[in-house]
C-alpha cells in the first residue's frame, strides 16, 4: 500500500476541492487522486464470500477519511453543486467513488431534500450491490433521519405498499437505521406501516420483518409488545405467530408472558 505523505495528500485535496462547481474535472481529479493510491498489494483470488464485489481502489484509511471529510464539509456549504458532483460519482463503476457519493448525499442540506429523495428513490433499488445499497439506507440518509425524518417515512411507506416484494425488503431495511437511530422519535408510524406487513406475513420477507421487530423491541418493548398484541387480535398468516416469537428474547419476563397470553388464544 502506497505511504501517504500528509504534506502531500493537503495540496492533493485542495486541488480536488478547487474543482468542485465542475463535476466531470472533479471527478478526473478525484479517480487520478485514487489510483495513486492503489493498493497493489490487494489479490482478489483472495476475496471471501459476502466482501464487496465492485472493483475498488482500497486506499490507505486516512486518505479516505479525510476525502469523507473534505466531501461532506463540501456538501453542507454548497449544496447545488454537490448534487452534481453525486450524480457524476454515483455513474462510476467503482466502490469508493458510488460510497463518497453515498456518504456526500447524507451530507446535502433540506434545501436539496427532493433531490435527495428522489436520488434515494431511484438508487436503492433490489439489485444494487448490497454494500452500496447498505451505506444508502445508512449513511445517504444521515441528515433526513435528523432533519426531516417526515419526509424519509413518506418514501419508505411508497416502497413498503408496493406489490413487489424485493421492493418492501428494501423498505423493511430502510427502517433500520431509524429505529436505531437515537435521536428519532416519531415510532408510531413504523408500526402503522409495519401492521398490514406483519399481519399477511411471507416467507420472502420473514427474516427482513424479524430484523425489523427485533431493532423494535430494543428500542421500545413496551409499545412493540403492545402492536404484536394487536396484530395478533386479527386475522393473521400462518407465518406471523413464529415472528411473534423471534421477539420474546428481547423482553423482560412480564412481557414474554403477555406475549405468550396472546400467543396461546391462538389454538
Amino acid at each position: 500500500m502506497p505511504a501517504v505523505e500528509i504534506n502531500k495528500l493537503r495540496i492533493q485535496l485542495a486541488r480536488l476541492n478547487s474543482l468542485f462547481n465542475e463535476p466531470d474535472a472533479f471527478y478526473r481529479e478525484l479517480r487520478d487522486l485514487l489510483e495513486k493510491y492503489v493498493d497493489h498489494a490487494y489479490r482478489p483470488g483472495s476475496e471471501v464470500p459476502g466482501l464487496p464485489i465492485l472493483p475498488s481502489y482500497r486506499p490507505p484509511a486516512l486518505v479516505g477519511r479525510r476525502l469523507e471529510l473534505d466531501l461532506t464539509s463540501l456538501s453542507q456549504s454548497y449544496p447545488e453543486q454537490a448534487i452534481r458532483i453525486v450524480d457524476r460519482l454515483w455513474k462510476d463503476s467503482y466502490l469508493e467513488t458510488r460510497l463518497l457519493a453515498v456518504t456526500m448525499l447524507g451530507h446535502i442540506p433540506l434545501s436539496q431534500a427532493e433531490s435527495v429523495l428522489e436520488r434515494l428513490n431511484a438508487w436503492a433499488v433490489p439489485t444494487e450491490d448490497r454494500t452500496i445499497l447498505e451505506a444508502l439506507l445508512n449513511k445517504g440518509t444521515f441528515r433526513l433521519r435528523h432533519e426531516g425524518p417526515d419526509a424519509l417515512i413518506e418514501l419508505y411507506e411508497g416502497w413498503l405498499t408496493t406489490p413487489e416484494t424485493t421492493r418492501r425488503s428494501v423498505g423493511l431495511k430502510a427502517l433500520l437505521p431509524l429505529i436505531n437511530d437515537p435521536e428519532f422519535e416519531n415510532i408510531p408510524p413504523i408500526f402503522s406501516a409495519l401492521f398490514p406487513l406483519v399481519r399477511a406475513a411471507s416467507p420472502e420477507l420473514f427474516n427482513d420483518l424479524s430484523a425489523v421487530l427485533i431493532a423494535l423491541a430494543e428500542r421500545t418493548s413496551v409499545e412493540t409488545v403492545y402492536f404484536l398484541r394487536q396484530v395478533l387480535s386479527s386475522p393473521i398468516a400462518k407465518e406471523t405467530p413464529r415472528l411473534a416469537r423471534r421477539v420474546l428474547p428481547q423482553l423482560t419476563t412480564a412481557q414474554q408472558e403477555s406475549l405468550r397470553a396472546a400467543l396461546r388464544l391462538l389454538n
